[in-house]
């Protein structure tokens, strides 16, 4: 029992920490080589793609030929149907490259000796057909060659899929979806995962699928464009069929040394100076907007990659965590915004290039000069302040409050929420005192304990 605890401890860790997906180069990458040839798959495979996808179509004596359309005019310029043509005819089609149109035969043979090349195969079958001649010849041909364990099929044929499973049960199965209308129950008792749309994919439709045992493929049409990874990636997808295959690679490099964990929390930004948004914490790619101080948000996810924190703050929204505090203690750091703090005497105060004990630097701040806080942020019991040269912990900090304002904001706070460390004597007594909105305070005084821990 302790075993299968321990196993499915390690299972959820793996589920939020490790954020890649699966990239198939769509015919291989057929923005740098012709599609579906030998060239194309090389590419691919050396931009890092773990898949290529092809298509099949059964000849007229059923041979599997690797081929997108049923009709070969459009990679060789002569109108040859497949299901109307014997093999030995289509094979002595060239495409732009010199290639001749391959069989699935071809494509193991040439392939065979290299573990590292696995294949996603799209069934094209004719809607009036209704026997299991293509997945049989299927099993024949991935047979002959031992690739089982290099394959998976998808297809947008429910009967195919039906099919694979009765005679690949092992094998994966995606069923290939352009609209939401043809997801359904009895689709899915036949699949493994569906190949989604970019058009329709949303992460509602992704977690859907995900609670009913689904995974989940991304596709796009031949004209897709590149720059729909920036939203993309935020997506908890598991595979993406790209004619891009390199970007994935990218991206997905990117993503997968990230760590990411869903949250539900609301959070405050606590800062004078606005901070950029971005469209994902990857590339950072600015979009339109900031977030400025003490405007408030919903997190939903948290992104740590580079060292950095970020916080999902809406769909396609992500900003960095750094001054962001928990929205339930954002009004006791307020009266702090528009303050200066310095040094307590004889003491030294490092500055940290982020809210986080390893973010360490070797610089101090001087104890001869005091300096304007930009922002504030609560971690856990430890209290940071943000100016100009970095961050700094708050334990050995004077704190100057500036204005009427701000001393209200501060004598309102619960004494135990208030910081010790607060030099008041810059208020004359008299005025103080005849200020009759303040509370009585001893404002000779200097509250600056040197051993405060500045608890907030």
């Amino acid at each position: 029992m302790f075993k299968k605890i321990l196993f499915m401890t390690f299972i959820s860790f793996i589920f939020l920490t490790s954020s890649g997906f699966t990239v198939i180069g769509h015919r291989g990458d057929p923005i740098k080589a012709p599609e579906e040839t030998f060239q194309s798959f090389d590419v691919a495979f050396a931009e890092g793609a773990e898949y290529v996808e092809l298509d099949v179509h059964l000849s007229k004596d059923n041979v599997l030929v690797v081929s997108h359309d049923s009709d070969l005019s459009r990679v060789t310029g002569q109108s040859l149907v497949i299901s109307e043509n014997d093999f030995s005819a289509l094979s002595s089609l060239k495409v732009a490259n010199g290639e001749n149109i391959h069989s699935l035969d071809q494509v193991f043979e040439h392939y065979q000796n290299n573990p590292q090349t696995k294949f996603l195969i799209e069934t094209k079958r004719d809607k009036n057909d209704k026997s299991k001649t293509m997945e049989e010849q299927l099993a024949k041909v991935i047979s002959k060659y031992h690739m089982e364990d290099r394959v998976i099929f998808h297809s947008f044929s429910t009967r195919s899929i039906s099919n694979l499973k009765e005679l690949f049960p092992d094998i994966p199965r995606i069923f290939i979806s352009g609209s939401l209308k043809r997801i359904n129950f009895s689709v899915l008792e036949n699949s493994t995962a569906v190949n989604v749309s970019s058009k329709i994919i949303t992460p509602q439709l992704v977690s859907q699928l995900h609670d009913l045992g689904q995974k989940v493929y991304v596709w796009d049409e031949m004209n897709e464009d590149p720059k729909k990874w920036n939203w993309l990636i935020n997506i908890p997808i598991d595979g993406v069929v790209t004619n891009y295959p390199e970007t994935a690679v990218k991206y997905n490099d990117l993503k997968s040394e990230a760590s990411s964990k869903s949250v539900n929390k609301t959070m405050t930004y606590l800062n004078n100076e606005p901070t950029p948004i971005y469209e994902n914490p990857y590339t950072k790619n600015k979009i339109k907007g900031y977030v400025y101080n003490l405007q408030e948000y919903n997190v939903n996810k948290t992104i740590k990659i580079d060292n950095e924190t970020y916080y999902q703050i809406g769909t396609n929204k992500f900003a960095n965590s750094d001054s962001f505090s928990d929205s339930k203690v954002a009004d006791r750091l307020t009266p702090y915004l528009h303050s200066s703090i310095r040094s307590i005497q004889n003491t030294k105060n490092i500055l940290y290039t982020s809210p986080k004990l390893d973010s360490i630097t070797k610089k101090t701040i001087s104890n001869e000069f005091s300096y304007d806080v930009e922002g504030i942020k609560k971690d856990g019991s430890k209290n940071w302040i943000k100016i100009n040269q970095g961050w700094l912990l708050a334990d050995n900090l004077l704190f100057s409050l500036h204005g009427k304002d701000e001393l209200q904001k501060y004598f309102n706070l619960p004494i135990n929420y208030r910081l010790t460390n607060i030099d008041l004597s810059f208020i004359p007594v008299k005025s103080a005192k005849k200020d009759s909105s303040l509370p009585d305070f001893d404002f000779k005084s200097v509250i600056s304990p040197k051993d405060s821990t500045n608890q907030i």
